[in-house]
């Protein structure tokens, strides 16, 4: 079986063997939505540290509740499994860190990447902020765009930002994590 690391690692050779050359972009953000608890946020900066040489990651972002499911999601035929429900992959319930200052930090601190920001919030809530505070100026063309967040509308509000904000360039490149998710 495949670690996330692997899958991450394998996913970044794939950048540069694509046509035998270094790719259209060799420098940018990585994103992240649905960053949970840090995981796949650390395992892509370590596959990226694997070809510091090639790809430059400039800063890392990663978005989240940190409260786990919106109240709105009830996919069917999915009600069996907790973590589907409201209030699901809960990151604070499952740290047991309930003051976002400090479970930003622990997060952080598990990427090992000094230039991480993590945005707090629903996406249909954040993101708006994200834009009218400015914060989003900051931002870098993505290199990776991580799609982790579970659910096909937190999908859409996601990818939607990111186009809207001239973030998906050519060269950046799109992982979906839940291919099969609702």
């Amino acid at each position: 079986m495949l670690t996330m690391q692997h899958l991450r690692r394998n996913t970044v050779k794939a950048m540069l063997d694509l046509r035998g050359g270094p790719p259209a972009l060799s420098g940018g953000d990585l994103y992240e939505f649905g960053v949970y608890t840090g995981g796949g946020l650390r395992a892509w900066v370590e596959a990226l540290k694997t070809y510091q040489s090639r790809l430059h990651l400039r800063h890392v972002w990663g978005f989240d509740s940190f409260q786990g499911m919106p109240d709105s999601i009830e996919p069917k035929g999915l009600h069996y499994n907790r973590a589907w429900r409201a209030g699901g992959l809960n990151a604070a319930e499952q740290l047991g860190i309930f003051d976002f200052p400090t479970l930003s930090k622990y997060i952080v601190d598990k990427v090992r990447f000094g230039r991480t920001t993590l945005v707090q919030g629903f996406f249909n809530e954040s993101l708006p902020l994200v834009i009218s505070n400015g914060q989003s100026k900051k931002m870098r063309p993505a290199l990776i765009l991580d799609i982790d967040c579970d659910i096909h509308a937190s999908t859409i509000e996601a990818i939607t930002f990111m186009h809207s904000q001239g973030l998906l360039v050519r060269g950046s490149v799109v992982y979906y994590d839940d291919w099969n998710s609702p």
